[in-house]
């Protein structure tokens, strides 16, 4: 069988934002013989059944040495074995730059998976690098190559499949994700504000700035809103938080939020103008195919939602999902990846 090994950002069951990457693990064994997954971190407690997890550190300038001494020892390690091996770089277009660059000396097929609007060096390095580039969307990947493939998102349907119906959910927004600028906070304040009948808005999520968080309790206060922040959950507890709540919004611009897409197959309305995100998610065929005008902005999205019968509602969650499963199922989007790897043997 085929042997694939993984670089990983970080491989942490716990994780509240890359625990995902658990999942996709253990889908490429259906197509691999995974044997190794290298990480910056790796949770104390995670396990992948007969897979080594390693880690190789990371942060300080001499954590970063000695990360690169590991790096470089593996490729050492791997090179005369490479018969049959291929590389998968997720979310890490420095691992594909090195040891990236040796591997691609010695003939290893590479892809790798990034899906972000950020543009660092090592992504446009590495474009030249890898076999393959995977991304969710066009917009998602920042960079232009002749290697590109859009192949949706990876998203559990084991974790995310089950749902209930909206009408027995909170009419609420939830937002899930980093408390920061970059998710465009405010504009969602803006928009609910815009609204004759007001909702709550649930914010969860890791603070790393407390000033920014006092701000938009400030300014919710101010527009009359329902404001409430939470810390971060385990990515365990987000399928049943998604469950509970009507819509999911995600503020982030020319680049697809993963959680707005777990959102979407656990049966939310997602709120976004991102067209990258409404495609992926379900909505923007839901748009155009029961509205006569276009809804590009956020409050005009809920008014239509909040006017339509229940029965209609529930409908078009279950359009909503059906879309969202289909463009973005794990099963799916792995089998698409593994299948152009395996060309390149």
């Amino acid at each position: 069988m085929n042997k694939l090994v993984i670089f990983n950002l970080r491989t942490d069951a716990n994780s509240s934002v890359l625990a995902a990457s658990i999942d996709w693990i253990e889908e490429f064994r259906n197509h691999f013989s995974v044997t190794d997954v290298i990480s910056t971190h790796v949770g104390k407690t995670t396990e992948v059944k007969n897979v080594r997890l390693l880690e190789i550190g990371g942060g300080s300038q001499w954590a970063r040495i000695v990360a690169v001494l590991r790096l470089t020892r593996f490729a050492l390690y791997l090179i005369p074995r490479r018969k049959n091996y291929l590389i998968f770089h997720h979310m890490s277009p420095r691992t594909a730059v090195f040891p990236g660059i040796l591997f691609k000396a010695f003939r290893i097929p590479q892809a790798l998976w990034y899906s972000h609007s950020s543009k660092p060096y090592s992504l446009m390095i590495s474009a030249r690098i890898v076999d393959f580039i995977f991304s969710s969307e066009k917009n998602s990947l920042p960079v232009q190559s002749s290697n590109a493939h859009y192949v949706g998102h990876g998203i559990s349907l084991k974790r995310f499949g089950v749902s209930q119906p909206v009408t027995n959910r909170k009419n609420a927004v939830l937002f899930i994700g980093r408390i920061s600028p970059i998710k465009n906070l405010f504009d969602l304040i803006d928009e609910v504000s815009l609204l004759d009948s007001k909702i709550p808005i649930k914010l969860i999520g890791p603070q790393f700035d407390s000033k920014y968080a006092k701000e938009l309790f400030r300014y919710a206060t101010e527009k009359g809103i329902s404001l409430s922040i939470d810390d971060s959950v385990t990515y365990d507890k987000v399928p049943f938080i998604m469950s509970q709540y009507k819509y999911f919004y995600s503020g982030m611009k020319l680049s697809v939020d993963k959680s707005s897409l777990e959102a979407a197959i656990s049966g939310c309305f997602v709120l976004t103008t991102d067209l990258g995100t409404q495609k992926l998610s379900g909505m923007r065929k839901l748009w155009e195919i029961n509205t006569p005008r276009d809804l590009d902005s956020i409050h005009k999205q809920i008014q239509f939602l909040e006017t339509i019968s229940a029965r209609e509602l529930n409908d078009f969650q279950g359009f909503v999902r059906n879309e969202a499963i289909i463009r973005n199922s794990l099963e799916k989007t792995i089998l698409k990846m593994a299948s152009l790897m395996k060309s390149k043997l």
